[in-house]
């Protein structure tokens, strides 16, 4: 793979953008590109898909993939504010006598993390 030659004196910073060059190079050696010997993909010659994928096919995929990511993440972040807003209530308005206040206002808080972040 030419990606490990030395090209020049600059290096790959991020660590992150290394791993993404190097799936995508593993992903079109496997899926999209006809070998030689096997005369198909090797994707295709294992029985792990059933047609040559395309690059098209790839960013289609991508796309569907950041969309899901970004549903994911608009679901979650509402119930950040409401489950906020119910800790402080009870903070407020449990007796500060004593340290199982606190400690109930933690597990109840864990509770609720725990619960929405598990529902989908």
């Amino acid at each position: 793979m030419r990606r490990y030659a030395r090209l020049s004196n600059g290096v790959r910073r991020k660590l992150a953008s290394h791993a993404a060059a190097t799936a995508l190079n593993c992903f079109s050696y496997n899926f999209i590109r006809i070998h030689r010997t096997l005369r198909t993909s090797p994707a295709m010659a294992a029985g792990v898909a059933d047609r040559l994928w395309s690059v098209e096919d790839l960013a289609v995929l991508w796309e569907t993939y950041e969309q899901r990511r970004a549903e994911r993440a608009r679901r979650m972040n509402l119930w950040v504010i409401p489950a906020a807003a119910l800790i402080l209530s009870l903070y407020l308005w449990t007796p500060r006598t004593s340290k199982g206040a606190l400690i109930y206002c933690a597990i109840v808080a864990a509770a609720l993390i725990l619960f929405f972040a598990t529902r989908r």
